[in-house]
């Protein structure tokens, strides 16, 4: 093992340009900690609002952002169970994935099935986790019709009604996804992007809008993910869902697949990448 790994910092707050590659020193995982070699990273939305210095959820500059990781265990901390170097892991890290390694507590990573590949794995931590929540986990009555295949509406039905929702088509374009929720159940579905845009329609409209996201969930309670992305990826394996990659970068080179994200261009997910 080299004495140093090479990451993706954000100096100050900006765009692309204010990431740096600097070189950072191997660090042995703490007790109930992983030291995971990251072999793929997804871009989003969120990363921007990082990169802005504006997200509530990450820490002080300066940071390596990066919301979602695969990789693979590379050294275990002490007290650590269910693990073993090797294993091939994903996690909703919020920060810190644009790096060749990444320590973080063991309870954060969940292990990725021998059929899913680590681009996919990637992809769909953020997007379907997302979608997939706010489908069977709405407050209320809501449950599923329709097949879930890339870019068809689903339809979500509560009591006796039923509504058309964009849930799956914005998980699989490789948008962020965010819902807003009335009354106690979910109104729209929608790229996370567009959130103040869609919250200000409903003000206009005299109705109370609160925005859902995966991330203040798992803060809460982590047990809703850790059980829904071992379901998306039985479903990603076989095929069953095929996430949209726009394309992939080299690892390092997160500045530009964010500088491509940031025109507005992109249909799909960007995912970076390294071997």
């Amino acid at each position: 093992m080299a004495a140093n790994y090479r990451a993706l910092m954000l100096m100050k707050p900006g765009g692309p340009k204010a990431l740096q590659i600097v070189e950072l020193p191997v660090v042995a995982p703490g007790p109930g900690q992983l030291r995971v070699r990251v072999r793929a990273a997804g871009v989003g939305s969120t990363d921007l609002i990082v990169l802005a210095g504006k997200y509530r959820y990450a820490p002080k500059i300066l940071l390596a952002p990066g919301y979602e990781v695969a990789g693979v265990v590379d050294a275990i901390g002490a007290g650590v169970t269910g693990f073993k170097v090797g294993d091939r892991v994903a996690a909703l890290t919020v920060y810190g994935g644009f790096a060749k390694l990444i320590v973080r507590e063991a309870e954060h990573f969940l292990p990725i099935p021998d059929d899913v590949s680590d681009r996919d794995a990637a992809a769909v931590i953020l997007n379907y986790v997302t979608a997939w929540q706010m489908i069977y986990r709405g407050r209320g009555t809501n449950r599923l019709s329709g097949a879930a295949t890339p870019g068809r509406r689903l339809r979500v039905r509560r009591g006796r009604r039923s509504q058309h929702w964009s849930v799956h088509r914005c998980a699989a374009s490789g948008r962020d996804v965010g819902g807003i929720w009335f009354h106690g159940g979910f109104h729209n579905a929608f790229p996370a992007i567009h959130v103040r845009q869609y919250l200000h329609r409903a003000r206009l409209r005299g109705r109370q809008g609160k925005f859902y996201g995966i991330t203040m969930l798992y803060r809460k309670d982590p047990k809703p993910l850790r059980e829904d992305l071992p379901k998306i990826f039985e479903l990603l394996g076989p095929k069953k869902i095929d996430p949209l990659v726009h394309c992939t970068f080299p690892l390092l080179d997160a500045r530009k697949a964010l500088e491509l994200l940031a025109t507005g261009s992109v249909e799909g997910k960007i995912v970076l990448t390294y071997s």
